[in-house]
């Protein structure tokens, strides 16, 4: 209404623009006619002149007033057109450049003007029935007709095929009417439906699929707004009851872990960044599932919580998983009880919350023997049933650990009396005293046992077990089947023990070993027939002699491994020899602790094998009590060292409790008398009788005699005369490194012996 108003007026001035002219003329010439021919006559007479000047400055005036006015209105047409012509660009622009495509038509339905989107969408038209189907052409002239264009505001087919959607609006140009005409494309918009509904309805069947719960829960109405169809997978549970409350999620949490998820719902508002939780859940069957539930807050532009969505996982088999998983590396896979990760643990924690308690270090006696005699299968029942008792009879009281091998701890926080703790030692040591029957076997345990208590005797678990150990080990050194509790003056000669042991596990692996030969002469021969190997351990620069390691290195079992080294070594340096002193025999030392090694005579003849050389040229030397100790046990292995050719050497003989039954019942090939009856021979007679008396009775037995410990030239001739077979010694040549190996010392000493005869 406005807008037409404007434009009426706008007509109405400038029609009167030309009346006003030719007004102000008529008025300025009749002024002048009227006054000019009085002003003149008043002022200059009736001067003929007069009349021509008049009229021509009457003339000229008027033309510059005319110029003036028509200027004027030139400048007002200029600016005029000037806006129009900008409105004109102005509407070619937008109309042209407009997203929509537009046509301009008269009511006839012919196209005056299109712009850039119509031209790309139906190309070059000039009516109507070019652009759309043939059924839009009567709804034009209809709308027309009526006044009502809007009843073409509807979805159409262009008569390409496209469909769109058509707006149409009348327009009034001066007397003509003409008709917008504007039309949206919505074959994109199809189909970007399409995708969508296709992506939903893919995602829909994915999430269908997958084994995780998607949620999404509104903060302000506190409604459940989606739940994936995984949720009754999970837990048999219909899916729509929680649209209706919220409440049935919640429900199906155990009791004890609903509170967390709850708060986690309540705080929704305070959420600012992912939430993980861990719960518990029952499904239909009331069986408990572990569910990981990922929560993440959903927020609008000022960062307030629209929404909280999540993510729920299984994690029922992962939990039983890392239960398993803590369970082997917390326990002892063979018992089943706590190992010493658990131990420290418990020790440590116990520590920081400031009780009291105590600890006991048991370690089974001798338990290898079971192990090495009977098997380890019988060896692992009897650690399986003892634990089985231990757990029976304290397992309410004391946490009870297998800390390694024949090793159980038990400790507990509870601070106890002298007296008290005395009582408990003794309930114990009788519980573990009790025979054990495997199948039809009894076996009786005996054990060592150190006890400590803290916080008195260590501020951490290693400090514990460390001073556990030391009360164990002198527990040992008092006889063993006895117990001890710690004390600082345990420390010194037990830790010193703990350490050496230690560092004998690592001596081996660390090339800490190394062996030196002792030589045999043969007294009838005058030259060196055998060298004896002896083990020596270099620890920080010097040699330790083997009676401050070897005892340590049987009662640990290590002397089977190092004893394996020393055979092996020795053999390869014995074939090495050969070229020098052909027929060298070498002679090593075996342990009591060896003799129930089953395969060990086939490991010696392996070894043998592989250096070519042949068994007469190894002699064992066993001690009269590795020999007495299991008869039996020292007969099968002697007649399995036999069966590879092998010869026996008795060590030591005479030291230990002798009897001539045994040379007939072992039979061996040497005889070593010991040095403590060779030495004393030259101021000793009944020493001197003695040793010339086994020597006859050892050769009237086919069995050749050694002399051990010859230091000087009167023992050595002593045996000359008493027809000793072979001699060894200081006198004749110190144990040395195989590099430094001669015979010449012993040769010249006895052939100087062999002169003075």
């Amino acid at each position: 209404m406005t807008d037409t108003h404007n434009a009426s007026s706008y007509d109405r001035r400038y029609r009167l623009v030309p009346i006003r002219i030719a007004v102000v003329y008529c008025v300025l010439a009749l002024l002048w006619i009227w006054g000019s021919d009085q002003l003149s006559l008043l002022l200059f007479g009736d001067n003929p002149w007069v009349q021509t000047y008049k009229g021509s400055f009457f003339v000229l005036m008027t033309a510059l007033i005319l110029y003036r006015l028509i200027d004027r209105f030139a400048q007002s047409q200029r600016r005029i057109y000037g806006r129009q012509l900008a409105l004109t660009q102005s509407y070619q622009s937008l109309f042209n450049e407009h997203p929509l495509a537009l046509w301009l038509v008269d009511t006839a339905g012919s196209v005056i003007q299109q712009n850039h989107q119509s031209l790309a969408m139906v190309g070059e038209v000039s009516h109507l029935d070019q652009i759309f189907a043939s059924q839009f052409h009567p709804l034009f002239n209809s709308a027309l007709l009526s006044g009502d264009l809007s009843a073409l505001k509807d979805e159409m087919q262009l008569a390409n095929g496209l469909s769109v959607s058509v707006l149409a609006r009348q327009l009034q140009f001066d007397s003509h009417t003409l008709v917008l005409v504007a039309a949206v494309d919505l074959s994109r918009e199809r189909q970007a439906r399409q995708q969508l509904a296709q992506s939903e309805k893919m995602m829909q069947a994915l999430v269908s699929r997958l084994p995780q719960v998607f949620w999404s829960f509104d903060v302000a109405s506190r409604r459940i707004e989606y739940v994936s169809p995984g949720y009754q997978a999970l837990l048999g549970r219909d899916p729509q009851m929680l649209y209706v409350d919220a409440e049935d999620w919640l429900e199906a949490i155990v009791p004890m872990d609903r509170d967390k998820v709850a708060r986690v719902l309540a705080s929704g508002q305070r959420l600012r960044g992912e939430t993980e939780l861990e719960y518990r859940v029952l499904d239909q069957d009331g069986n408990e599932r572990w569910i990981k539930d990922n929560a993440y807050p959903v927020t609008d532009e000022e960062g307030r919580t629209l929404k909280v969505a999540g993510i729920m996982t299984d994690i029922t088999e992962s939990r039983t998983q890392r239960s398993r998983i803590w369970h082997l590396s917390h326990h002892d896979q063979l018992t089943g009880l706590a190992n010493r990760v658990l131990l420290g643990q418990s020790l440590n924690r116990w520590l920081r919350q400031g009780k009291s308690g105590f600890m006991c270090l048991l370690d089974l006696d001798r338990f290898k023997n079971i192990n090495d005699t009977l098997g380890h299968k019988v060896g692992d029942e009897v650690l399986v049933q003892l634990a089985h008792r231990l757990r029976r009879r304290f397992g309410d009281e004391m946490l009870i650990v297998r800390s390694g091998g024949d090793e159980f701890i038990l400790a507990a926080p509870r601070d106890l009396s002298l007296d008290e703790l005395e009582a408990l030692v003794a309930h114990l040591r009788q519980g573990v005293a009790e025979p054990l029957v495997i199948g039809s076997d009894r076996h009786v345990l005996t054990h060592s046992l150190g006890l400590v208590r803290f916080p008195e005797h260590g501020s951490d678990a290693e400090s514990l077990l460390r001073c556990a150990e030391v009360a164990m080990y002198a527990a040992k050194q008092a006889g063993r089947d006895n117990y001890r509790l710690y004390s600082t003056t345990l420390s010194g000669p037990t830790l010193e023990r703990v350490r050496m042991e230690n560092r004998l596990r690592t001596a081996l692996a660390n090339n800490e070993f190394l062996l030196v030969y002792q030589p045999k002469f043969s007294l009838n021969a005058q030259r060196m027939v055998g060298v004896e190997a002896l083990i020596r351990w270099s620890q920080d620069g010097r040699l330790i002699p083997p009676c401050d390691f070897v005892p340590l290195l049987e009662d640990t079992g290590l002397i089977r491994q190092v004893g394996r080294w020393v055979a092996s070594t020795a053999l390869m340096q014995l074939k090495a020899w050969q070229a020098l002193w052909p027929g060298l025999t070498m002679a090593i030392n075996v342990s009591a602790v060896q003799l129930d090694e089953a395969d060990l005579a086939d490991f010696f003849a392996g070894e043998l094998n592989r250096y070519g050389l042949a068994g007469a040229l190894l002699e064992v030397e066993l001690t009269e009590g590795a020999l007495l100790r299991d008869p039996e046990q020292a007969l099968a292995f002697v007649n399995g060292m036999r069966s590879k050719g092998i010869r026996l050497a008795v060590d030591d003989f005479g030291t230990g409790y002798s009897s001539l039954s045994h040379l007939k019942d072992f039979a061996p090939e040497v005889l070593k008398l010991d040095k403590s009856f060779v030495q004393p021979m030259a101021s000793d007679t009944r020493s001197a009788k003695l040793v010339e008396g086994v020597i006859a009775l050892a050769q009237g037995l086919a069995i050749e005699v050694v002399a051990e410990g010859v230091e000087d030239e009167k023992a050595l001739a002593l045996l000359a005369k008493m027809r000793c077979d072979t001699v060894q010694g200081f006198y004749l040549s110190e144990p040395v490194l195989a590099s430094a190996l001669s015979s010449t010392q012993g040769a010249a000493r006895l052939s100087a012996v062999s002169g003075g005869a």
